[in-house]
C-alpha cells in the first residue's frame, strides 16, 4: 500500500492519464491519507 505507487508509478500514470506534477499531487494527498486510513483502521 505504501511502496505499490513508487513501484509502478509508470503504469499508474499511464493508466490515470497523470503528468509529473499531477503524479506529485495525487502522492502528496497519500502522505495525508495513509496515516488517517490507518488509524481508523486500528481505533475501529
Amino acid at each position: 500500500m505504501v511502496v505499490f505507487p513508487f513501484v509502478a508509478k509508470p503504469m499508474l500514470q499511464k493508466t490515470m492519464g497523470l503528468d509529473e506534477w499531477q503524479y506529485k499531487a495525487v502522492m502528496e494527498q497519500r502522505k495525508k491519507t495513509i496515516p488517517r486510513f490507518i488509524i481508523d483502521s486500528i481505533s475501529n
